[in-house]
């Protein structure tokens, strides 16, 4: 099993969630591979990628593949930066507060942990609250863009 997070338009940081194995083998879809636990990996270009994780120990393997949509939108051209903002309730079983110091936010965005958008909606300045009761359960990405199209983004979970 292995979770991952997009670091830039096109750069990957992915985690390694199993346990018990010797080794791993990451294959990342684009004929590009590693042996690191948990590595980042920078596509050249946007795609659909079937990422596959193979954990070995004693001769036997365990093998996790997940597709993952890399798109270009221009959104992750500029962060930003560190701007102090917070989003509470975490975990969540539906309304989510968000509470900070961005001004002119134009759009919230949020997408599960294959990178697919399950949720966009324009909104103003912070703070604001959104009911995400419908969204299913799970880990997610919250993602703020600004009015310059700079983003800021947070985890999510949502829990039934």
């Amino acid at each position: 099993m292995y979770l991952f997070e997009r670091l830039q338009t096109l750069e990957i940081k992915f985690e390694n969630t199993s346990t018990q194995a010797e080794s791993y083998t990451w294959y990342f879809g684009d004929g590009d591979s590693s042996t690191l636990n948990s590595p980042t990996h920078i596509y050249a270009k946007e795609g659909d990628y079937d990422v596959r994780l193979t954990a070995s120990k004693c001769g036997r393997t365990n093998d996790t593949t997940q597709s993952i949509l890399l798109e270009t939108t221009g959104i992750y051209n500029q962060l930003l930066g560190d701007k102090n903002w917070q989003l509470f309730p975490n975990p969540s079983t539906g309304e989510v507060c968000l509470s900070g110091e961005i001004k002119g936010l134009i759009e919230l965005v949020i997408f599960n942990i294959k990178g697919q958008k399950i949720w966009s909606e324009p909104r103003g300045n912070l703070p604001t609250k959104v009911d995400l009761s419908e969204l299913p359960e799970g880990l997610c990405v919250v993602n703020l863009i600004g009015s310059d199209r700079s983003y800021n983004q947070k985890k999510l979970m949502l829990m039934r």
